[in-house]
């Protein structure tokens, strides 16, 4: 038998050849200069003591940091200082997260919690600390996504210079918490994007808005439902107060803005009994539906001179409400939007189209 190749065989052995050289040659490379970095990447669960405490962290071998995600609930009374870095089998890792998954466990002796400078990242619901009554986040946490719903004991909470925006994963974060007193907010503060922020802080009389912050958009309820509040005072960098804001605040007596304001959201004042004083509504050109509703205890006369959209309720009931009413910007009243309102209309618009039931009813 002949030990020649045919020409056909040639073709198909170069054939092969050609077909696998790219990944040899991949082969060799990965060989004499190892495999990229993130092939070797891994997180893994550890428990580790630091002063008589045990913590559950996720360790992040490559990038050599670590995420908080438990701490084990002391013997007895204890204020726990989270570390800052923390040392597994000899390798410092640093501690940039927290994750608190929900949890009906409560960590009783916890009577103080301390968080690092070092986190980035705050995330889950701290409600298993009953029994600390001060927290501070710190600064180097730039958006905060946390929540201390029902987190039974606290007293005042702090939000250090540095944060700049609570996140739309923090909404009603204090709901529930009924000793909370006070809250201080960072001039560093931009953006709250989260709804109910605030709401159901039935202990809360007064906070103050730092210059230059802004709600979002679609976000709405942010004190409602606190029940305490009493006054607040509008940054200049607001100019509408969102859907909800204040309704149910039953002991807010005042609200004054820094700019003009142009647009009042949907039930943003409803239910507030004892306001007597609303903000300067002279360059208000939209309210919105029940925005005033049930202000029981609203005095004196508001100008509405520049307001072109009223919804249905928006001074419902607002039976101490006087002086005179120029509604001449609108084209339609709308239902119960002055029911039960004593203070006299002077003028209407000559293109009004319609008046809604018991929309001017007394």
């Amino acid at each position: 038998m002949s030990n020649a190749l045919t020409l056909s065989q040639e073709k198909m052995m170069g054939g092969g050849i050609a077909r696998i050289l790219p990944a040899l040659l991949t082969l060799l490379l990965v060989v004499l200069l190892g495999a990229p970095s993130d092939a070797y990447a891994e997180t893994v669960e550890k428990n580790v003591e630091v002063d008589g405490i045990t913590y559950t962290f996720e360790i992040d071998t490559d990038a050599l940091t670590a995420e908080l995600y438990g701490i084990e609930n002391p013997a007895a009374s204890t204020a726990v200082s989270v570390p800052g870095t923390v040392e597994v089998d000899g390798v410092t890792y640093t501690v940039t997260g927290v994750q608190f998954f929900y949890t009906s466990e409560r960590l009783t002796n916890v009577t103080a919690l301390k968080l690092p400078g070092t986190l980035t990242s705050i995330e889950g619901r701290f409600q298993r600390f009953s029994n600390v009554t001060e927290l501070t986040i710190p600064g180097s946490v730039t958006q905060f996504n946390g929540s201390f719903e029902n987190m039974d004991s606290l007293q005042t909470l702090t939000f250090a210079e540095g944060v700049r925006e609570i996140g739309q994963s923090a909404g009603s974060m204090v709901s529930g918490c009924d000793r909370l007193t006070t809250i201080n907010l960072p001039s560093t503060l931009e953006a709250i994007n989260a709804n109910a922020c605030f709401s159901n802080a039935t202990a809360l009389t007064t906070i103050n808005l730092p210059d230059g912050l802004q709600f979002g958009s679609n976000t709405l309820n942010h004190f409602s439902g606190c029940t305490s509040l009493t006054s607040m005072t509008l940054p200049e960098s607001m100019t509408q107060i969102p859907q909800g804001m204040f309704s149910g605040c039953t002991s807010l007596k005042k609200v004054t803005a820094d700019a003009p304001l142009t647009a009042i959201g949907n039930s943003a004042f409803s239910g507030c009994t004892s306001l007597a004083s609303a903000p300067d509504l002279s360059n208000v050109t939209e309210i919105g539906s029940y925005a005033f509703n049930e202000c029981k205890a609203l005095t004196g006369s508001v100008n509405l001179s520049q307001v072109t959209s009223l919804g249905a309720y928006a001074f419902s009931n607002c039976r101490e409400l006087t002086g005179e009413l120029d509604l001449s910007g609108l084209t339609e009243i709308p239902a119960h939007a002055f029911a039960y309102v004593t203070a006299r209309v002077t003028a209407l618009s000559p293109n009004l189209t319609s008046i809604g039931d018991w929309g001017l009813l007394w």
